[in-house]
């Protein structure tokens, strides 16, 4: 069986193909930065982890065929999320500390990481919205869930889990106000902890007061 689709319009292709000529820029930027950090031979992992984000980002990109304005529309969305990372390699170049520069780095390998799925979504569905599974709500590239059940923070972790989920990671004043909104008052639990005596995020970022 064999499976054919139509060529992608010059529109469409030019927008990807910028979007992928900035995510390769900031990755080139965070190998760049990790090397100056001075940063020992297990740091060096993170290379091959911003080396693979930056293949995955070009293998879905080029499987994106259809032209439709739906998808241009998610493509500016996206583009906005990068800009945002931008701004965090900024911070990044600017630090001093080789360990703040790697839990910076961590962070933007998530947000990379969730670009690269929203990219898939793209590619699958056509509409990031119309991705998000009964029950949960959109927001800015991601899909929320609020579960009715209380449990403990563990319990809560597990249950996300099992979802093919996370505890909400905070990364903007605008996700902090959505989360508020959709809790409608009720107390729940967020991805923050403090097992390590330190506070860090589930995705293993370190909490910073003044960024989350």
């Amino acid at each position: 069986m064999s499976n054919w689709s139509p060529p992608p319009s010059s529109r469409l292709l030019t927008g990807l193909c910028s979007l992928c000529a900035v995510f390769l820029l900031l990755i080139i930027i965070l190998i760049v930065a990790l090397r100056n950090s001075g940063a020992s031979d297990p740091d060096r992992s993170l290379e091959y982890k911003l080396g693979n984000l930056s293949v995955s980002v070009n293998s879905r990109i080029d499987r994106l065929s259809q032209d439709d304005s739906k998808i241009m529309d998610k493509i500016k969305e996206i583009d906005g999320s990068v800009l945002k990372i931008d701004k965090s390699v900024e911070k990044i170049i600017s630090d001093k500390s080789a360990v703040t520069l790697q839990s910076e780095i961590q962070r933007v390998i998530s947000g990379l990481g969730k670009l690269v799925s929203q990219l898939k979504k793209l590619q699958v569905n056509g509409s990031l919205e119309d991705s998000c599974p009964d029950g949960w709500t959109y927001f800015t590239l991601s899909c929320y869930y609020v579960s009715k059940v209380g449990k403990s923070w563990d319990d809560a972790k597990k249950l996300c889990e099992t979802k093919e989920s996370h505890l909400v990671v905070i990364n903007s004043d605008a996700e902090q106000d959505y989360v508020t909104s959709i809790a409608k008052q009720q107390y729940t639990w967020i991805g923050l902890t403090d097992a390590s005596e330190d506070w860090k995020w589930i995705d293993g970022t370190i909490y910073q007061f003044d960024s989350k």
